[in-house]
This record gives structure tokens, sequence and C-alpha cells, in this order.
């Protein structure tokens, strides 16, 4: 598949089969380096029921902005909605995430970068952004996400 065709495809299906839906599901795997969204919505009178797994993960980030108000991810209790408000591909990057850290051997403020090719928003508030190689969507597999990162 080429690249335009691939990055098309992606984006539709993201748009399509999970934005705007309700995150059912939500695993971060740290060993296996995946991040694993199964998101519930309507169409009609059906309620459909959307994997989408990155696989491959090199880099994930959190963030929650301070001026955001109300019910933030880590405070929802059992059975609240979490809305995936937004999900995104850029291929090409958004960049790099600049990310700072204290050193705890030395109290110096280290800084780190982060690249990354997804996104995605919990709640209009908690904010995802990872680089993956491989994503899934049901059982639509795209691979060697990075390679066409370079590709330009």
């Amino acid at each position: 598949m080429d690249r335009n065709k691939m990055i098309e495809e992606i984006e539709k299906l993201l748009f399509k089969q999970a934005e705007f839906g309700r995150v059912y599901k939500f695993n971060i795997d740290y060993f296996e380096k995946t991040v694993r969204l199964v998101v519930l919505g309507v169409s009609g009178r059906q309620i459909e029921k959307t994997m989408i797994l990155f696989e491959q993960v090199l880099s994930l980030y959190m963030c929650q902005f301070d001026e955001a108000k109300g019910v933030r991810l880590n405070e929802l209790g059992y059975g609240d909605d979490a809305l995936l408000s937004e999900i995104g591909y850029h291929p090409d990057g958004f960049g790099k995430i600049k990310l700072e850290r204290i050193d705890l051997k030395s109290n110096l403020i280290k800084e780190n970068v982060a690249d990354t090719n997804f996104y995605f928003q919990l709640n209009d508030k908690d904010y995802f952004f990872l680089e993956a190689n491989r994503l899934v969507i049901n059982d639509k597999e795209f691979n060697n996400l990075l390679m066409f990162k370079n590709d330009i």
C-alpha cells in the first residue's frame, strides 16, 4: 500500500471507528510495549466495539493541563464515562515533546525529548502522545509506520 493511501486509511478508520466513542477498556502494558483502547460507539441502533492496539511503542507521554476543569482520567469511578474526544495519526510526527525531570543523583533538571506519531485525548482533558511502529484497528493491521515517518 502506498504511503498516502495508508495515511488516509488510518485517519479515516480512527475517525469513523473511534473518535467520540466511549472508552470501555484502556490498558498500557509496559512489558509488551503496547497500548490498547476498546471503544464503544453507536451506529444506527447498534453498539459497535472497536479495538485499537498500538504495538512496538517506543515512547509514551501523558499529560493533564492544569487549566482544564472537571473529572480527570485518574479520578474516574467505576462506570464513569471516558469519551475519546480526539484521536489522530501524524506520520511525520508532532516534532519532539520536551520532557523535564529531576535527576535524583545530581538534583539537576535534565531534559529528554520524545518523538510521537499518534495522540488521543480523553474527556477533552487528558492527553496521550505516543510513538508506535504498528497499529491494529479491529483486524486491520498497519506495519512499519516509523519507516514512513523518515520517508519524506
